[in-house]
């Protein structure tokens, strides 16, 4: 959808202040809204229209000075104005001009005209290289000549981390699978270009999923093959000792370490699972191992499923060398070179039960094609976000289905050091420490590309435009926090998932302790100043450093949070009142169904879930097997 010459114009003025010309750097303007505009093709209307919507505010809030609209504002005054708007009392304000300024942002410093000026590395350049045999068992459906109908043993719906880990375990014994996943299939060679343009089609909803709540929280997830492994940081954590305590405490949920041991050290072994190593940690990680000494903190590699990572630094935008071994290339071949079939952009709406045994799957897609399946089990691995809704469509009511939801809220800051870093030519996610992990707290690397290292900063004007242009000196470090508070989620306009999450106090306390971490490590670790996620402290001199949020009281609307790991909303347990699947994730009321993704998980783990999540797949798919064979 194109944008009106009205929203141009107000959106060009908009960008002009917050982008200044800077020693390298052009102004932005009407280049950036040409950049924008080309982004947006790729996207549905929705986009668009909530852009024109914005610079129609903006417009609005050009007539407290006299004027008509935004770009007739003299330029000190309009910058005034924007920074009124970002730092506005209520928090919905504030979120709503970060999403403007976030698209600018992300076209302004993603145009290869401005990358070329960073320094930074360039983006990787497309490599062709052949298909391998087994992409021949990847069928997109919306291409197919017509309407079909199988007959297989098991159905798998998702191609993630649980779905991947269930159909490698299942045709290892023999069993005839086929794997539906919503998404489309992509390689090496299409993770090329800027940021803007390998996220739309890896990203649920665009890359722009987030909370509804007491502060809005950005929690993206993978629609792809490979699901959120395509586009997740390669770290490889299993679920912690008093993370399965508690299962086992509260939630009559019984797994011991001993129990899943085995499973872990398949899944391991499956992913080539080895820490981070040198020189691809690159000076990010020896910041950090400065800071933590500094402060009395163990520190050390994280465990990855990359070991050939050369530190290309965009794991989450797809790996454009094949190095980080996400489920298409390390778990997905296998599955297909035993038979398995995978049907792409094929979205399923509900599992239909059959007259005896067995269910009946229906996959369509976009064009209107539909896949017929008869299974004798079903495998629902379609993530926490949207498994609910496909059991409620297929007629599952239980009073936890949809609840119970945890997402490891993660805050990050940046820091600007005296010399290089150079974080483009790192693991983003390589260095950790171990020090606070059992009282919730985990602390992992994230480094950002360049456009997304703008699109992090909370700042306007020259102050940006400084920053940017001290990219190469730059870090951005992070952690997430083994959260209290519960969501839920339901189904939305056009089958999109509506989340709900307020982030409790005992939450709020744990990020605050974090961030006077964070604070202190950039600092201890050299930095001059640091940029906290925190709308009223946006930069923190050294001098001051964890100081700075002794200033006021820290509410969660304050907060610029992230979080990337959705989990359980349909939970396993011994109890049928409280678990909407039983220690086999066999769906209370479906015989033939499963459930193999990170609903199942029964609270918060407090560790990167992939592992524990392809663990406990592959054991259900086990079991599953024993009964079908």
């Amino acid at each position: 959808m194109a944008l009106s010459n009205r929203t141009r114009t107000s959106l060009a003025a908009i960008a002009e202040v917050v982008m200044p010309a800077g020693a390298r750097f052009p102004a932005g303007g009407d280049a950036t809204v040409r950049t924008l505009e080309a982004a947006l093709e790729r996207l549905p209307g929705a986009f668009s229209l909530g852009l024109a919507s914005l610079a129609r505010i903006a417009d609005t809030l050009a007539l407290r000075h006299g004027r008509t609209s935004i770009d007739s504002v003299p330029r000190d005054q309009r910058l005034r104005l924007l920074e009124a708007w970002q730092n506005a009392p209520a928090y919905p304000a504030r979120f709503a001009f970060k999403g403007m300024a976030t698209a600018l942002k992300a076209a302004h410093f993603g145009s290869a005209e401005v990358r070329a000026l960073s320094g930074c590395r360039p983006m990787p350049e497309r490599i062709d290289e052949p298909a391998p045999a087994w992409a021949e068992q990847i069928v997109d459906l919306d291409q197919a000549p017509a309407d079909e109908e199988l007959e297989v043993d098991v159905a798998i719906v998702g191609s993630g981390a649980g779905g991947a880990a269930a159909a490698r375990q299942l045709t290892s014994r023999g069993l005839a699978v086929v794997i539906l996943e919503a998404g489309g299939f992509y390689r090496r060679p299409d993770f090329v270009g800027s940021v803007l343009a390998r996220s739309a089609p890896l990203y649920a909803a665009f890359g722009a999923q987030s909370t509804l709540g007491n502060t809005s929280i950005l929690l993206p997830t993978g629609k792809a093959v490979g699901g959120t492994t395509v586009i997740n940081s390669g770290t490889c954590l299993r679920a912690p000792p008093w993370a399965l305590d508690d299962w086992n405490r509260l939630h009559c949920a019984p797994m011991s370490t001993q129990e899943l041991e085995p499973w872990f050290r398949t899944v391991e072994a499956w992913l080539d699972v080895q820490p981070a190593k040198q020189p691809a940690l690159g000076e990010p990680a020896r910041i950090i191992a400065r800071g933590a000494e500094a402060l009395g903190l163990a520190h050390g590699p994280l465990p990855r499923n990359a070991p050939d990572c050369d530190g290309q630094g965009t794991c989450c935008f797809g790996c454009p060398t094949g190095a980080k071994r996400s489920v298409e290339i390390s778990l997905l071949p296998a599955a297909l070179k035993a038979g398995a079939m995978v049907y792409t952009h094929a979205t399923v709406d509900k599992v239909v039960p059959g007259s005896g045994a067995g269910a009946e799957v229906v996959a369509r897609a976009p064009g209107g094609r539909q896949l017929k399946v008869r299974a004798r089990a079903v495998v629902i691995a379609a993530g926490s976000l949207r498994t609910p809704q496909l059991l409620r469509a297929s007629g599952v009511r239980h009073g936890w289905l949809g609840k119970n939801l945890s997402i490891h809220p993660a805050a990050g800051a940046m820091a600007l050091f005296p010399f290089d870093v150079k974080m483009d030519e790192a693991i983003p996610q390589g260095y950790g420490l171990e020090g606070l992990r059992e009282q919730g707290i985990l602390f992992e690397g994230a480094s950002t590309p360049f456009e997304v290292t703008a699109m992090g900063l909370d700042l306007l004007g020259a102050p940006l435009v400084d920053a940017m242009e001290s990219h190469r000196r730059m870090l951005t470090y992070g952690f997430n926090i083994r959260d209290h508070s519960r969501g839920a989620v339901r189904a939305g306009p056009g089958g999109e998932p509506i989340i709900t999450y307020n982030l409790g106090s005992k939450d709020v306390a744990q990020m605050r302790f974090g961030l006077r971490v964070l604070i202190d490590l950039l600092v201890r670790g050299g930095a001059e100043r640091v940029f906290p996620p925190v709308y009223w402290a946006p930069i923190v001199p050294a001098s001051v450093g964890s100081r700075a949020l002794d200033a006021q009281e820290l509410h969660a609307s304050d907060l610029s949070l992230t979080a990337y790991h959705p989990l359980g909303t349909a939970r396993m347990g011994l109890d049928c009142a409280t678990s909407v699947v039983d220690m086999d994730l066999k769906v209370r009321g479906m015989p033939p169904v499963l459930v193999c993704d990170g609903s199942v998980l029964p609270s918060s783990i407090g560790s990167n879930p992939q592992v524990t999540i392809m663990a406990l797949a592959a054991r259900a798919a086990d079991r599953l097997a024993d009964r079908l064979a």
